[in-house]
């Protein structure tokens, strides 16, 4: 793929090594990965070309939405930013394509009088929750989670049944947004002399 490159993975914000060391051996370990850094033999470490794998989403409702029956997965159908493609906007669910920590956020506003009930959701399991109990007008409900996910582990964001929540097309008061906070570290290395 890179005739005149190695590339080695490398995950964090900090060299094992010194910098000025001189590159003379790269493994590739991992499949997946967010940063690959090319490097040619010899080059100092501190040289070498930075790629990162972004995966990060965000995404806002723009229709109201009442559950009835049971709860439903709420579907955000304006994809603002979709870095990755590991949003689904036909279905709702984020599907993580590499396991790490991953950072969550979602927001709403009610429907008219009713109040607003959301549940943050991975893999089946509620996480947290955002409620909101309108007085007179519109009130607002959020939340936010740090959570370790497997590759293929699947997050969505669910309205209870009976709430309901309130969108205005191109206005985004409902979203949904999350992005990768750092990846697991696979035992990655990088040889070098010095």
């Amino acid at each position: 793929m890179f005739p005149n490159y190695s590339s080695v993975l490398f995950f964090g914000n900090k060299w094992r090594y010194r910098p000025t060391m001189k590159v003379t051996a790269l493994y590739l370990l991992a499949a997946t990965v967010a940063m690959v850094v090319f490097c040619v033999e010899g080059q100092e470490v501190s040289k070498c070309a930075v790629s990162y794998r972004h995966v990060a989403f965000s995404a806002g409702r723009s229709t109201d939405l009442q559950a009835t029956g049971k709860p439903a997965i709420i579907i955000y159908d304006a994809v603002i930013l979709n870095e990755g493609h590991a949003y689904d906007e036909a279905t709702g669910i984020f599907t993580a394509p590499m396991s790490g920590v991953f950072v969550f956020h979602f927001h709403a506003i009610n429907y008219h009088t009713k109040r607003l009930y959301l549940w943050l959701v991975h893999n089946g399991k509620r996480i947290n929750s955002g409620y909101a109990h309108p007085t007179q007008h519109y009130a607002t409900g959020s939340n936010s989670a740090a959570l370790h996910l497997t590759e293929g582990d699947r997050v969505w964001i669910e309205l209870e049944n009976g709430y309901g929540l309130h969108n205005h097309p191109g206005e985004n008061h409902s979203t949904f947004t999350g992005y990768l906070l750092y990846p697991e570290n696979s035992g990655l290395q990088l040889i070098a002399t010095g």
